[in-house]
């Protein structure tokens, strides 16, 4: 039985009801028909043609998802996001005459892929089907293809050079990379397709992206060409099914489709007759696809711009009625929304229905301010304003810095929540603006703390501007603001408050400062801190940017998690204002953990220590900065640490200690206790001064070097120790150190 076959009948099984937009239909074969059969190349076998005999293809790399939403298009094989949602590893669409098929990373275009499982016959299967009509179908190649189409058994054509795709007339099929296509190229590419021809396209939405970060991935002219028949390479991540990569098994493929899966949440919408999981995939589905729509007009995004606008004043999250897999239509519409109101124009723009629960809104006077920034600083910089939800704000600015790069943030809680099964704020809630003329308006639905962000790279220097519409907000500066003007600073009416250094920025609500009489020793506090770690890592005490603490109702995952800025939950706001409590030891892990992880550095992180090797930073500055009390050091995993003996008794096997964070730190931290930490910031300056051809390539690599590195450091041959705890290290690393003597501590447990 075919794919598509399989998947009918069990969707004809399961008794679900289709409809379009409107009026929900009861139950008919003709409506199931709308969902099961999406595509008429579907009903024509395409499926089975494109995966005849292939059970496996490769995942080089890391693939980005293809998003999917249009009856003509539809996915060919699937991959996992975030292990419990799938989306297409490849899909395909029919265009006018012709036929497209895209993969999702640029290589695919390489012979080791197509090497990978059944990848050759599957490319091989895809040259057929794009030319249905030729029996030995002609190549044209670009971007790397010329191997791989070789491989699969054709001749390749090249095409490369400028002006390659403005005679394809001899050329049946094209095989190449797509991001990045000129206009012309991509004019001369849409006629050969709509004529008949077949397109063969890889390609990166994510690696794309972070090599162009200046530029829209949805503004690409593929893009736009691509969504107008149902296809969207997008930036996120794609997880392997199989260990070679991607296994045809058989799974429906239908939901995969945004059209079809939005015809099943509406059908769903009053009383649910679907299995909640798939009300859950066709939520994600949906939701996936809208954040991929280019800003150009397709028949999915039309229906989804309907439904928002019927059902906007439902789009609400809050903490008392969030947002949850219960609402599975909200949820996808959601995502749509976010689209459309991030392309709103700013005359347009119009307070956000969640927006006074979460981040607030307050009714003061707007003001005019004039700031002077040093902008060769790069990064977020804070002004001490507020824009309420909706509200226009202009910024003022010389026109000489007008082609600097610089761009206008409203909002600190940049996390997007949109891999959360239940949203406590609405998802996506902060906007950026480009300051690209001497005067620019600005304006977010959701409002925020407004910041100039300078550009990485550039000394644009010292810039005096004006910030016009906004509402004042406390903002302390270390060395800047005084105790007088604080006591001001600290009434102004901002919902969101802001204590700053050259090193640290924390944003709080602003009720926790309130009552804060001394921000002065709170900071020169966190300056210790933020320097302690600075001096183990080897680097200098004055940070190129401050690093932030953002504090936000719910974050992208975890309890708090590194980055620029890093977040953390709301139940701490008092914490971190509090230098009382942080000098304790006993509530400031959280935040050192975190900053500790801004100063890993992947030569001497190796697999299994990712939330170890920033834990030396967390109990170095502790020790530095903290009054600890006798036998604490900062976290109760330290203090009483997982025991070594029992480990050892189990056979001290590197699964169980790369599975055991302070297991592992133990590791570190008897070296520590022996030899202190100035073999430690050595061996860090030492990475940092590597040049490129000496850094570890491998895991065994970094494993090796880090124990003959820190072996040199300490003086004594550690290849005993890590052999002790089940760490491998190669017989070559052994001899490096072999000259010195052995070590081991003298607490190690005995039999």
């Amino acid at each position: 039985m075919s794919i598509r076959r399989a998947w009918l009948a069990s969707v004809a099984a399961s008794g679900v009801a289709v409809s379009r937009v409107g009026a929900f239909a009861p139950f008919t074969l003709a409506a199931l028909a709308t969902l099961a059969a999406p595509t008429v190349a579907q009903e024509r076998g395409d499926l089975d043609a494109l995966l005849d005999g292939v059970h496996t293809i490769a995942a080089p790399g890391v693939p980005g998802p293809i998003a999917v939403f249009d009856e003509r298009a539809f996915t060919v094989v699937a991959g996992r996001v975030d292990g419990e949602h799938r989306a297409s590893a490849a899909a395909a669409a029919r265009v006018a005459s012709g036929r497209v098929l895209l993969l999702a990373h640029s290589g695919y275009a390489s012979t080791d892929a197509l090497r990978e499982g059944d990848t050759t016959l599957f490319v091989r299967n895809a040259i057929h089907w794009l030319a249905p009509k030729a029996e030995r179908p002609r190549i044209g190649v670009t971007g790397g293809w010329s191997g791989a189409v070789r491989l699969a058994g054709f001749t390749p054509r090249e095409l490369d050079g400028r002006g390659a795709f403005a005679k394809l007339d001899e050329v049946d099929v094209v095989a190449t990379t797509l991001l990045g296509l000129s206009d012309a190229d991509m004019a001369s590419l849409q006629a050969f397709v709509e004529r008949g021809g077949g397109l063969l396209g890889c390609d990166t939405g994510w690696g794309w992206q972070q090599l162009h970060a200046d530029e829209s991935l949805g503004a690409q002219p593929i893009q736009i060409w691509l969504a107008k028949h149902g296809l969207a390479f997008t930036l996120g991540y794609l997880e392997r099914t199989h260990a070679r990569g991607f296994a045809i098994d058989g799974e429906p493929l239908a939901l995969l489709n945004g059209d079809s899966a939005l015809d099943l949440l509406i059908a769903n919408a009053g009383k649910p007759r679907a299995k909640a999981e798939e009300l859950a995939r066709a939520s994600f589905t949906v939701g996936f696809a809208a954040r991929a729509l280019p800003d150009v007009a397709t028949p999915f995004g039309d229906r989804l711009a309907r439904l928002v606008k019927e059902r906007d004043r439902e789009l609400v999250a809050s903490e008392a009625k969030p947002l949850g897999p219960d609402k599975p239509l909200l949820r996808a519409l959601a995502s749509a929304q976010w689209i459309q109101l991030s392309r709103v124009p700013p005359d347009s723009t119009r307070p956000h229905a969640s927006a006074a629960d979460f981040p607030g809104s307050v009714t003061a006077e707007s003001t005019l301010q004039s700031l002077e920034l040093d902008l060769n600083v790069p990064g977020w910089h804070s002004t001490g304003l507020w824009a309420n939800p909706g509200a226009r704000i202009v910024v003022q600015l010389p026109s000489e810095v007008t082609a600097a790069g610089l761009r206008v943030r409203l909002g600190a809680h940049q996390d997007e929540l949109w891999d959360h099964d239940a949203w406590r704020r609405m998802p996506a809630i902060t906007r950026e603006f480009a300051l690209a003329a001497e005067s620019t308006t600005a304006a977010n639905p959701f409002g925020g703390l407004v910041y100039v962000v300078a550009p990485e790279g550039k000394r644009v220097g010292r810039v005096r501007l004006v910030i016009r519409g906004a509402i004042q907000a406390p903002l302390y500066v270390l060395g800047e603001t005084g105790n007088d003007e604080w006591r001001t600073q600290r009434r102004r009416p901002g919902p969101w408050a802001e204590l700053a250094s050259s090193k640290l920025v924390i944003t709080v609500p602003s009720r926790v400062v309130r009552e804060l009489d001394d921000p002065k020793s709170l900071m020169v506090f966190w300056d210790r801190v933020l320097d302690a770690e600075a001096e183990l890592a080897g680097i200098s005490a004055a940070r190129p940017r401050p690093e932030r603490f953002v504090l936000d109702r719910q974050i992208a995952g975890g309890y708090m998690h590194s980055g620029y800025p890093i977040m953390a939950h709301l139940d701490v706001a008092e914490v971190v204002v509090d230098r009382a409590r942080l000098e304790t030891g006993e509530e400031i892990w959280g935040f050192v953990h975190e900053l500790g992880h801004n100063l890993q550095v992947d030569d001497w992180t190796f697999e299994g220590t990712g939330e170890v090797t920033n834990n030396l930073f967390s109990v170095y500055s502790i020790e530095k900065t903290c009054k600890l009390a006798p036998g604490r050091r900062g976290h109760d995993a330290v203090s009483s640490p997982p025991s070594i003996a029992a480990y050892l008794e189990r056979g001290a096997r590197f699964e169980e200690w790369k599975e055991d964070p302070f297991l592992a730190l133990q590791t570190y931290l008897l070296v520590q206790a022996e030899f202190g930490w100035e073999p430690f910031r050595a061996v860090f300056a030492e990475y940092a001064a590597l040049p490129d051809a000496e850094r570890p390539k491998t895991e065994a690599d970094k494993r090796d070097q880090w124990m003959v590195r820190l072996s040199r450091a300490v003086g004594k041959d550690l290849g005993p120790y890590f052999q002790a705890w089940g760490v491998p290290v190669s017989a070559e690393a052994r001899k490096q150190v072999a000259d010195l003597d052995d070590w081991m501590p003298a607490s190690w447990p005995t039999k």
